[in-house]
């Protein structure tokens, strides 16, 4: 079991991401949600690019009971994918 956390001082997540302009996702996890993140993709390029989620994007999302986020590819297999720059604001 994860730990919930209170993110609803912040807005947003931000990070920079380069990649093989493939489809990935960022996944959040939630109390309400169980198993069931919601999501949403992105698709970055061979050089890096800022990449801003507001917690409002995510269909359903409560700021206030987020367990966990992943960002990562979305079609099994290899992937390359370079993230930097994270930020909750």
């Amino acid at each position: 079991m994860f730990a919930t956390t209170d993110l609803s001082a912040t807005k947003e997540l931000r990070f920079s991401a380069k990649g093989k302009n493939k489809p990935h996702v960022v996944m959040v996890f939630t109390v309400s949600g169980g198993s069931m993140p919601v999501m949403r993709t992105f698709t970055p390029g061979p050089a890096f690019t800022e990449h801003v989620f507001a917690w409002s994007d995510f269909v359903g999302l409560k700021p206030t009971e987020i367990q966990g986020i992943w960002i990562g590819a979305v079609d099994p297999g290899a992937f390359r994918l370079v993230i930097d720059n994270v930020e909750l604001k």
